[in-house]
């Protein structure tokens, strides 16, 4: 027992330590987005067993090194701890966004066609959209006038519809895998809105790992040349804890729903939720400001929906 702690001790420590260069290497980056379950861990083998337990002793050593984890993730959880909840303000100008993924349990998209219609957004997003799903989107997205989309071979795929005009349709296929970028612009209540959907390659490898920080590069240059409003949906599959994406809000100001609702966790459905990440974002700045945000029940994919509402 003794010989267990003192290893996951050892390799908590590391995991949270590597953590800091992710912005170097795809594994790092990888190992990033468990710092909520780093520090759960440490602090139950430190306030279950060390205490309180006199036949589990662990060395000055492990006890420093534990301890020194435990600091580090709280300090990268302690912007996203809210101890009271988000009040909802009412607003005039309302723009709710629902994002999902598409790439559902055998192609079953009741669930999905069947959420879209309950939550009545203005802007639906989807993703994983592949080629020969593409055919249903007509079905799913029938309740809305404005629609545009970039079906692919893989899991990149990605789809708009909107209640509201869509001006100046741009796509952009960004980095060795040229995964879609797709951005455009609309009115909402007489004020100009800029929106951009991808979906990042996840840091499975080196290749993809840089693809997917060049995406995010793309969607920094996107969000500086904006004056108006801007609004950043999709699965980015990067995380709050990650330096790629401190990058990004530093280079953009941003900000994040968390930042505002506090953690929430949209992967994976298929899991225990103690390995659930935030990897499905809405990131927004300018004059706008964050009404709701809440993630949905699963409709078939490995992620879960969420929606927001914004004040414009």
């Amino acid at each position: 027992m003794k010989l267990n702690l003192e290893f996951i001790i050892i390799i908590v420590f590391l995991f949270s330590v590597v953590s800091y260069f992710s912005h170097i290497y795809h594994i790092f980056d990888l190992l990033c987005h468990f710092r909520l379950q780093y520090f759960l861990i440490l602090s139950l083998i430190f306030f279950l067993f060390m205490p309180f337990n006199k036949k589990i002793k662990v060395g000055r050593i492990y006890i420093t090194l534990m301890t020194l984890a435990i600091v580090m993730n709280f300090i990268e959880l302690v912007p996203f701890l809210k101890f009271s909840k988000h009040q909802v303000a009412a607003a005039n100008n309302e723009l709710s966004i629902l994002l999902s993924d598409a790439n559902v349990d055998k192609n079953n998209y009741k669930k999905l066609s069947s959420l879209i219609a309950n939550k009545e957004a203005d802007i639906v997003i989807l993703q994983g959209i592949k080629q020969d799903q593409a055919s249903k989107l007509q079905y799913i997205g029938a309740g809305y006038p404005y629609k545009y989309s970039k079906p692919r071979f893989d899991r990149f795929g990605l789809a708009v519809f909107s209640k509201y005009k869509m001006y100046n349709i741009k796509l952009a296929t960004v980095g060795l895998y040229d995964i879609p970028v797709i951005t455009f612009d609309t009115i909402v209540n007489g004020k100009d809105v800029s929106l951009l959907t991808m979906q990042g390659c996840p840091s499975t490898h080196q290749k993809y790992y840089e693809n997917r920080n060049e995406m995010l590069n793309t969607a920094a240059v996107w969000s500086n040349s904006k004056p108006n409003p801007v609004i950043m949906v999709g699965n980015l599959n990067v995380s709050m804890y990650s330096e790629n994406y401190k990058q990004l809000i530093k280079d953009t100001k941003l900000k994040n729903v968390a930042d505002t609702t506090g953690l929430y966790a949209s992967w994976t459905t298929k899991l225990p939720f103690l390995l659930w990440i935030p990897i499905d974002m809405l990131l927004y700045k300018g004059d706008i400001k964050l009404i709701d945000f809440n993630t949905l029940k699963k409709v078939g994919s490995d992620h879960y929906p969420v929606v927001a509402s914004f004040d414009i």
